[in-house]
């Protein structure tokens, strides 16, 4: 199991050093010393990070989650996003712009080696009629 450090440094590399400089009375080397150097996190940074990610404060504090009170972790809220356009619950339809055909969630099948990062939370799919590789509803070839 992680840290509450580890946690914290997954949270403000989410965050990103922006947000939390315009979100908060710490500064940039504050929070680049606390992402980067091996230095004890305040209770202020925590502080912080919660208020910014209300829905990790008991993964932040503790390492658990809760998902039926709304409390998870940014892995779990990533494996939601992935299962979900799995099933094709939030696909939807779309057309091939290679082919012409109209793609519902059945006629799509997610391949992980179009994967276009998990920072984006974004997928490829790959069309079955012509395998054209399509990304946010539009053709992304590569």
């Amino acid at each position: 199991m992680s840290s509450i450090e580890d946690r914290a440094k997954q949270l403000i590399s989410k965050a990103g050093f922006d947000r939390l400089i315009r979100e908060s009375e710490i500064g940039h080397a504050r929070w680049k010393s606390v992402r980067y150097r091996n230095i004890r996190i305040s209770t202020n940074e925590l502080e912080v990070l919660e208020r910014l990610f209300p829905a990790y404060a008991l993964w932040l504090i503790s390492g658990k989650i809760a998902p039926e009170v709304g409390q998870t972790s940014p892995d779990y809220d990533q494996e939601q996003r992935e299962k979900k356009l799995k099933d094709g619950r939030s696909r939807g339809e779309t057309t091939c712009e290679e082919c012409g055909k109209k793609i519902t969630c059945d006629d799509v099948r997610v391949s992980e080696e179009y994967r276009l990062g998990s920072k984006n939370n974004r997928f490829m799919v790959v069309c079955d009629a012509c395998n054209a590789k399509i990304g946010q509803g539009k053709n992304e070839n590569r």
